[in-house]
């Protein structure tokens, strides 16, 4: 592991820190992390939404479709969530 970056420990996958600038590595993080797919509790904790809101909101169209992975089991693209809330933070800067 080199000097400028260090991974950082939680209950979410490791993601690489840039030690440099004391933050995540840049937005333009590789394709293959971006498009994997997310559950529930990660993407609870990225938007912020509960379960239920989501649930509205994706059939309203207004949040990324979720993925059937099993019976009981789904997911969501990480980019697709990530351009949400890019989207909803653009949404509210243009407001103000």
């Amino acid at each position: 592991m080199s000097s400028r970056c260090q991974y950082q420990i939680s209950h979410y996958p490791l993601r690489k820190l840039n030690t440099t600038t004391g933050g995540h590595m840049s937005p333009h993080q590789t394709k293959l992390e971006i498009d994997r797919l997310i559950r529930e509790k990660e993407c609870a904790h990225r938007t912020t939404l509960s379960r239920q809101r989501r649930w509205q909101l994706e059939r309203l169209g207004k949040f990324p479709q979720r993925i059937h992975l099993g019976e009981r089991t789904v997911a969501w693209r990480l980019s697709e969530v990530m351009a949400w809330i890019d989207e909803v933070s653009a949404d509210r800067n243009s407001e103000v």
